[in-house]
């Protein structure tokens, strides 16, 4: 069920977000099993709500200040022939620009190359949960990739078909339908935005996993930013 509120009762659900136009569709699995999705327009009121103990959210979390994080390297390994599902996480000077073409000259001065238009779109929402976070909240909120998480459903095998084609959204509802009863509803009711709830619905599955201890992380040596912020996925 679609919902547009923050209201939510009783202690240690999970959540699953991932961003959509305007906001963030979060996945909350509640205490008897079931699963709901809201529609959330800031990140700090999904970091406010009292009632998540874990959140996995697919957004960069601990920026590099040059080069590329080694974090998205070994998700594209892992994703192969799909690697370019894998946004390379924006640097982190690349934060205070405040248009495109700033962000290109900060780039190009510091790595000798333009920023792409599709990390620009993105930049927004980085920064959103950028300015939340502390190494003591990534206790709680984790970042990870929809589509790594479906390789990892699959067998450690990425889908092929794309999210948006008739196929990649039957087997991506496949996977989630072994561990989400109700995702099909979800799906059904959210309208324009069913790519944005499958893959919130996969980091729910993700944080499902964090909950029970049974997740993995990559890389597997931690490394942090200049800001002591885990450079890392959760899997």
């Amino acid at each position: 069920m679609i919902q547009n509120s923050l209201s939510g009762t009783g202690m240690c659900r999970i959540g699953g977000v991932d961003g959509c136009p305007g906001g963030w569709i979060l996945a909350i699995e509640n205490h008897d099993g079931t699963t709901t999705v809201e529609v959330v327009k800031r990140f700090a009121d999904i970091v406010a709500r009292r009632d998540l103990r874990i959140v996995v959210v697919d957004i960069p979390i601990g920026l590099l200040q040059k080069g590329t994080r080694e974090v998205d390297a070994e998700a594209r390994k892992m994703l192969r022939k799909r690697a370019c599902c894998v946004f390379t996480a924006p640097i982190r000077p690349i934060l205070k620009a405040s248009c495109w073409e700033e962000a290109c000259s900060i780039g190009f001065d510091i790595e000798h190359k333009k920023v792409t238009r599709q990390t620009w779109g993105i930049i927004p929402k980085v920064i959103e949960v950028d300015d939340m976070m502390n190494p003591q909240l990534q206790e709680q909120i984790r970042e990870g990739h929809p589509e790594v998480s479906f390789a990892e459903m699959n067998e450690g095998r990425a889908i092929a078909e794309k999210k948006k084609s008739l196929e990649g959204r039957r087997l991506r509802l496949d996977l989630l339908r072994k561990g989400f009863g109700d995702v099909d509803k979800s799906v059904a009711e959210s309208g324009p935005l069913q790519s944005d709830v499958i893959d919130a619905y996969a980091m729910l599955w993700t944080a499902r996993r964090v909950r029970a201890g049974e997740y993995r992380r990559i890389p597997i040596v931690l490394l942090r930013d200049c800001r002591g912020l885990a450079m890392e996925m959760v899997i």
